[in-house]
Order: structure tokens, then C-alpha cells, then sequence
């Protein structure tokens, strides 16, 4: 929970993702901050539906997503679609689990967020130079407890495929990326 977190340690998340994706605007910081408060809670919640469209997506990308693992704080990371095996459903399904595992009670999820939100941009905007425009658009996103899709900017330069899990639930964790992998 970012709530937690001195804001020194949040400037150092932010430069810890500006790093991996430097070409990125105010809406995408805002989509790393927002996974990192809340993990995959935001999601539609049914698990078959879930795992068919992790099936798909999967199936039609073109290139692997790097990194494979990118940390979020100390909860949550974004996990790769890359590590997903193509050949059956039964990886997709297990990533379902693992993000249904990961949801939080999201009853004042939104409410925690837009609170803290405001009070991190001055110190991003030293690291991410934009638009007050730009700026002022993540704080609304953030009053409505909307999680937008990345940039068009993000876009051109990554083609995102991944999902974001809870890395504390160790047998999931192991599955893809741990001992077992």
C-alpha cells in the first residue's frame, strides 16, 4: 500500500519505472502508481472470461513483453505475458487464480487512491516533465477511480501485454517465475 510509503521511497518507485519505460507520460506513472496501491483489483472478477482473454491475448502477440518481472512496490509486480506457455489454457487459468488471489477488498480501494495521488505530482514532476494538462488529467482519473489504458506515446515505443499479481503468494510465484519455472 502506497498510504505506507515515505515519499522519498515513492520518487524512487518513479524513477524505478521511468527507468524501464522512459518514454512514458503522467497517465502511465499513474497506471504504475495505481497497480502498485491496488494490484489487479480493479479487474472484471470472472474467472473464465479472465482466463480466455489472457488466453488470446497471449496467442496474438507479436513480440515478448520486457521486462518478464517488474516490480511495483512491495506487493505487487507486473508479470510478463511472455512467460505464459501458447500451447493450452492451463497456464492462462493458473494466472487467473493468481490474480483473483491478488485482489484486494476494493470497498474504498478508490478512495484511498484519489487521497494520495495529489500529493505525489510535484514530486513526479521533476522526474517526468508534461503538460499541466496532462497532470490535472490523472488527478481526475484518480477522483473517478478510473484506470485508463497506457499512452498513445507508451504505445509506440512497448507493446504492454501483462498482468499485475501479488509476488508474496509463493506458490503462484514459484509456477511461473520461481524454482518451479
Amino acid at each position: 500500500m502506497l498510504s505506507k510509503l515515505t515519499i522519498d521511497e515513492v520518487k524512487a518507485m518513479a524513477k524505478a519505472a521511468l527507468k524501464v519505460h522512459p518514454h512514458s507520460e503522467p497517465i502511465d506513472l499513474y497506471k504504475y502508481f495505481f497497480h502498485a496501491d491496488s494490484g489487479p483489483s480493479h479487474m472484471r472478477r470472472e474467472k473464465d472470461i479472465m482466463a480466455q482473454m489472457i488466453y488470446d491475448e497471449t496467442t496474438a502477440m507479436d513480440a515478448s513483453y520486457h521486462p518478464a518481472v517488474q516490480e511495483l512496490g512491495d506487493t505487487y509486480i507486473r508479470l510478463s505475458l511472455s512467460l505464459i506457455d501458447l500451447n493450452s489454457m492451463k497456464d492462462s487459468e493458473m494466472l487467473t487464480d493468481w490474480m483473483l488471489a491478488s485482489c484486494i477488498d476494493d470497498s474504498d480501494l478508490n478512495n484511498n487512491f484519489h487521497k494520495l495521488w495529489p500529493g505525489f505530482i510535484d514530486s513526479f514532476q521533476e522526474l517526468l516533465p508534461a503538460d499541466q494538462k496532462q497532470w490535472q488529467e490523472t488527478i481526475t482519473l484518480a477522483n473517478y477511480g478510473i484506470i485508463p489504458s497506457h499512452s498513445k506515446l507508451f504505445h509506440e515505443h512497448y507493446d504492454p501485454h501483462y498482468r499485475v499479481v501479488n509476488k508474496h503468494l509463493t506458490d503462484y510465484y514459484n509456477y511461473f517465475i520461481g524454482e518451479n519455472k
